[in-house]
């Protein structure tokens, strides 16, 4: 049985100076040509053509508007907040109520699900008391429940909390996202791209602020300075920024 690969296209032919001839048998053939036959050219619709110009004074617009800018430092510090529960939970409760690694693995993967539950059920409560309302309350509540689970010694209570916490992390998530990219909303596109780069931006800054605050002072030290960026991020919202709903 010969272990060479197939291809689809006919090599001796090739080789005998003729024309290659494709294996209509092969999926990728078929799939090239109704890639070729149903997608249609680019030239039939061309993009509208955005010069730098305008990317730069979009850029602008937005560092120049107070209520934009306080909702994008919002959302680095809670993104920095939340790497207290993505990156640093599972080593907490193993080394400190000495748990096998699969349940520590549980409790991570039951703070995944109560994110998402959490992302999914905001849109309730931003319906309710609003944009900023919401993200402030979330944000703060998911900061405090990142401060008090390190200091907890009761492995289910600590567990709880964290789980509280992955909740709140979840909620406002949502709930700041769809604040800042109604604060200019002719400028959205600009705005999530910043939006993320600021997010990104915050986890790192959470990790290295987490990381020597473990060092210097234990999970009370990370859990208190990555609760905190969350507590901050909140204030800064709740005095800086504007619900254009509420206008």
């Amino acid at each position: 049985m010969s272990l060479e690969p197939q291809s689809s296209v006919s090599w001796q032919n090739l080789a005998a100076g003729g024309i290659p001839c494709l294996d209509l048998s092969c999926p990728s053939c078929w799939s090239l040509l109704l890639a070729f036959l149903g997608l249609p050219s680019a030239l039939a619709n061309p993009p509208n053509s955005v010069s730098m110009r305008t990317y730069i004074q979009s850029f602008r617009e937005i560092l120049s508007n107070r209520s934009a800018v306080a909702c994008l430092i919002g959302d680095a510090l809670r993104s920095g907040a939340f790497v207290a529960i993505v990156a640093y939970v599972a080593s907490f409760v193993r080394e400190r109520f000495l748990v096998s690694t699969s349940l520590a693995s549980l409790v991570l993967l039951g703070g995944a699900l109560c994110y998402a539950i959490g992302s999914v059920l905001s849109g309730l409560l931003v319906n309710k008391i609003g944009r900023k309302a919401s993200t402030v309350l979330t944000a703060l509540l998911s900061g405090v429940f990142t401060v008090v689970f390190a200091f907890v010694p009761v492995l289910w209570l600590s567990i709880l909390l964290i789980l509280f916490a992955s909740w709140f992390f979840g909620m406002v998530a949502s709930a700041a996202n769809s604040l800042t990219l109604e604060q200019i909303p002719r400028l959205r596109g600009s705005l999530m791209s910043v939006d993320a780069a600021v997010v990104n931006l915050g986890a790192a800054l959470g990790a290295a602020v987490g990381g020597a605050a473990l060092v210097a002072f234990g999970y009370e030290g990370l859990g208190g300075s990555l609760g905190l960026l969350g507590v901050i991020g909140a204030t800064i919202v709740s005095f800086l920024a504007v619900d254009p709903a509420k206008l």
